[in-house]
């Protein structure tokens, strides 16, 4: 599978010829940061939706490319504790009321999957949603 998607991911930054941001849900989110380990300059940025990133071993590499993990407290396919991130300057975590099966089409998920993906990967700062949805997120996303 790993090589299998090493080739997809080449083919779509040889078509576009810029940085590509990937997505990846449950152990797709493990497959997507391993791609950004492989193709750092070639990745702009990583989102994980209910991906155990923390058992999956070494997180270090590569610093440059924006990590969010999207968990959730009622995950009941992945303990949402492996899925909470150490944060840094461009990594953070951010904490949905979903469920695992469903954070793929969640209207919030979804939101913040968007408002990660407009970022410019030079000007990236950490999710806040909007004032006005602040409630609909738990605290820890409005941080």
């Amino acid at each position: 599978m790993a090589e299998e998607l090493s080739a997809r991911f080449r083919q779509l930054h040889d078509r576009h010829r810029r940085p590509i941001a990937v997505v990846g849900w449950s152990l797709g989110g493990i497959y997507a940061w391993s791609l950004a380990q492989r193709f750092a300059e070639q990745v702009e940025a990583v989102v994980t939706l209910g991906s155990p990133l923390v058992r999956a071993g070494d997180l270090g590499a590569p610093s440059s490319v924006p990590l969010t993990s999207i968990w959730s407290r009622r995950d009941r396919v992945v303990n949402w504790r492996s899925s909470v991130i150490t944060e840094s300057d461009r990594r953070e975590n951010i904490e949905v009321r979903a469920l695992h099966v469903t954070l793929g089409f969640d209207p919030l998920v979804v939101g913040a999957i968007a408002d990660r993906l407009a970022q410019r990967p030079d000007r990236w700062r950490p999710f806040r949603p909007p004032p006005w949805l602040t409630a609909a997120y738990p605290p820890t996303a409005a941080r």
